[in-house]
């Protein structure tokens, strides 16, 4: 008798020391994947405060992005500007520029479908045919202007570039079709920070810069007051920006004129 009690008390020692064993195991099991979980939502922390940090930057230089381009772009810009080399941001856009789809035809069509004139349309394809053809100059002169003519054209009186809308305390419609101005703040949309900002950060000239290559001012190309000639950055900035326009027409989120 005594020694089945010897015995029983053992195995439920065992038991006992198998429990605590488990338990354990199970507790640092817990414990990794939490620690999984937390790295996973820094990675991700890390990866939106870089994609923000992008979008925030380049448009001081005149580049833009749609929010449609390979997050590795966004990573492979935040690389460059974390080690202040804005001369590799500048290559590496301008290399991404130059795989813009040469077909602009479905974009074409797509326009048309919105009822945008053939003469908007027509100054499109020519745009088009001077990039790839790489006339710098003319594709930049021809494509700022088109820019605001395409803003207006698929978003009618929504649209408005100018610095004097811009300052208008009170608004009837919000600023280039978003229907909620309050969007402009969430910093998952880069195609409407875009939007906001293309045009009015390059509405405040700088005279100063008027003959650095690196500065880009609408407002100061499209009233002739650079004093440089225009090179393959100026038109691959402005094709940047073109395409941003067309391929946030395109979003859900905004209606169309």
């Amino acid at each position: 008798m005594k020694d089945m009690m010897e015995m029983q008390l053992k195995g439920a020692a065992l038991l006992a020391e198998h429990a605590l064993v488990v338990e354990q195991g199970f507790k640092n099991w817990t414990a990794r994947v939490a620690k999984q979980i937390q790295l996973a939502h820094q990675k991700v922390s890390e990866s939106q405060n870089r994609i923000e940090m992008v979008a925030e930057e380049l448009p001081k230089r005149g580049w833009y992005l749609s929010g449609h381009d390979p997050v590795s772009l966004y990573h492979e810009l935040a690389d460059y500007l974390d080690s202040g080399d804005l001369a590799g941001v500048d290559r590496r856009m301008v290399d991404y520029a130059s795989t813009l789809q040469k077909d602009i035809e479905p974009a074409i069509k797509s326009l048309t479908s919105r009822g945008v004139a053939h003469y908007t349309a027509d100054r499109l394809r020519l745009f088009w045919r001077l990039l790839h053809g790489a006339e710098h100059t003319a594709a930049t002169l021809v494509g700022l202007p088109l820019v605001d003519e395409l803003v207006r054209a698929v978003y009618g009186n929504r649209a408005d570039f100018s610095s004097k809308g811009r300052d208008r305390q009170k608004r009837e419609k919000p600023l280039l079709g978003i229907k909620d101005p309050r969007r402009l703040q969430q910093p998952d949309c880069v195609g409407q920070l875009f939007l906001n900002q293309v045009g009015s950060v390059q509405a405040q000239v700088d005279p100063a810069k008027f003959e650095d290559e690196d500065y880009f001012s609408r407002h100061a190309m499209l009233h002739g007051q650079m004093r440089r000639a225009y090179g393959i950055k100026d038109s691959a900035k402005t094709a940047l920006i073109i395409v941003s326009v067309l391929q946030f027409a395109e979003s859900p989120s905004v209606e169309a004129r």
